[in-house]
């Protein structure tokens, strides 16, 4: 890959800037490709692929350069208050530094990846704890209680024992005077650290399945997803205005969707929202359709995030709601 060389005057370091606007794009996002800023550095370079039957995408790391990342913290910063139907869709990644292990770090020197392979037994998944990634998202998830009322109501509702159903009401636009929130998480892993963190459970859509839910058991590839939980993903990829992606590799699972979905809206008809923002360290097969690219550790830029809105994440690992009592409903829906 050609690239210019510029120097930073201060520290002399010399920086690889994109030579096209394609290329920045491919790197920053294209609501960012106009600012030619630094291309991320090569962490890690592999010639293994991150999921050889899914992607022909390596598992090399790259990370963005500090200023860079503090850059698009400001700008992703703005897309979630710009944003009225916020989704997370989150990855193996983002649980990476609780210590489990992901199927696309598989480079003998990643930088994400946990040193040593635990293996799953029910002692460790109940050891596990949120990620600083998770914490942080809750807490963002909590700015949207804007009057006393409103915290004591979803105070009570989410450290309840008990879990509401599945299925969740139609999607509603928040109140104007709240300028940040998350609306739902949709969750590819089973390991109920978002539950844990304290997000609210009616809001989360664990829709590969859970380790601690016997009614959502996990789903092999070859298996089918769960008839109501695929339903209600529907109904949010038809609303979702804005879509953060963390720690996915976007192999091609059904749920991937959701946030090409509103990729393509956005490429269509950018006055829809705001796209897709996508957080991994490696490149992703939807890196093109990104409006905002962020190459980075997870929870490092989580952390940025939570410095820049002047929050201090609640570090209380919650016990996992008690399931419902009711029957799950089968589907023929491949994952």
């Amino acid at each position: 890959m050609a690239v210019a060389a510029a120097t930073d005057g201060t520290s002399n370091i010399t920086t690889n800037l994109p030579t096209s606007l394609e290329e920045s794009a491919a790197c920053h996002g294209y609501m960012l490709a106009a600012e030619m800023l630094p291309l991320p550095r090569c962490l890690y370079r592999s010639d293994n692929l991150a999921r050889p039957k899914y992607s022909s995408i390596t598992a090399s790391e790259f990370e963005d350069l500090p200023e860079v990342l503090d850059r698009k913290a400001d700008y992703l910063i703005g897309m979630l208050k710009a944003s009225r139907q916020r989704c997370i869709y989150s990855g193996a990644g983002i649980s990476t530094a609780s210590g489990i292990n992901d199927y696309a770090s598989n480079a003998k020197a990643s930088a994400v990846a946990p040193k040593s392979a635990a293996r799953l037994t029910r002692s460790f998944i109940e050891s596990l704890k949120p990620t600083l990634a998770h914490h942080t998202l809750a807490a963002i998830e909590g700015l949207s209680r804007c009057d006393a009322a409103s915290v004591s109501t979803a105070a009570a509702a989410k450290h309840s024992s008990a879990r509401p159903a599945a299925a969740v009401p139609p999607p509603v636009v928040p109140p104007t005077d709240c300028a940040l929130s998350v609306e739902y998480w949709l969750q590819q892993n089973h390991d109920g650290l978002a539950h844990k963190a304290g997000f609210p459970a009616s809001k989360i859509n664990e829709i590969h399945g859970s380790w601690y839910d016997k009614s959502n058991p996990v789903v092999k590839m070859s298996g089918s997803l769960r008839g109501d939980l695929f339903q209600q993903m529907l109904q949010w990829e038809e609303v979702v205005d804005f879509v953060f992606a963390i720690g996915t590799s976007f192999s091609g699972m059904n749920a991937d969707r959701v946030a090409t979905s509103c990729a393509d809206r956005h490429l269509r008809t950018p006055s829809s929202g705001q796209g897709l923002a996508i957080l991994t360290i490696q490149k992703t097969p939807q890196d093109k359709k990104a409006a905002l690219r962020i190459f980075s550790k997870i929870d490092p830029f989580m952390a940025i995030v939570a410095r820049k809105l002047n929050i201090r994440p609640e570090c209380t690992v919650h016990p996992y709601p008690a399931p419902p009592q009711v029957a799950p409903k089968s589907s023929t829906v491949a994952p």
